[in-house]
């Protein structure tokens, strides 16, 4: 903390506006992740089908991704982390949403949510 002193920065202060943000991206993400399924119900209700509304969230996150990633000036990774990456979300969550959403047209929202994390 010295250090940080000398060179003119408020280490506490820096951190409590970290923890902040932190926060507040907890708080956004438990009420983006708690909304999805009832969002999904007015998507199906308007004749979107699963691997439509699926095919557009994941474009959605790899656009917010590559954006992030430019303003970061970070790059994707390579070779067998790519490959595990890609596994683990192409076939993993992947799998994992289109069963979830798909049990979405199936039961209610509440249901579904209890059985994803039962």
């Amino acid at each position: 903390m010295a250090a940080d002193t000398a060179r003119g920065t408020d280490a506490p202060s820096s951190f409590r506006r970290r923890r902040l943000a932190g926060i507040g991206l907890i708080v956004a993400s438990a009420l983006a992740f708690g909304s999805m399924a009832v969002l999904a119900r007015f998507v199906y209700a308007d004749g979107v089908d699963t691997v439509s509304l699926l095919a557009l969230r994941f474009a959605i996150a790899a656009a917010c991704l590559v954006v992030i990633l430019r303003l970061r000036g970070l790059r994707l990774p390579r070779g067998s982390t790519l490959v595990a990456a890609a596994l683990l979300g192409g076939v993993g969550y992947a799998g994992q949403a289109v069963s979830f959403f798909t049990a979405l047209t199936l039961a209610p929202a509440g249901l579904v949510a209890l059985l994803l994390y039962l």
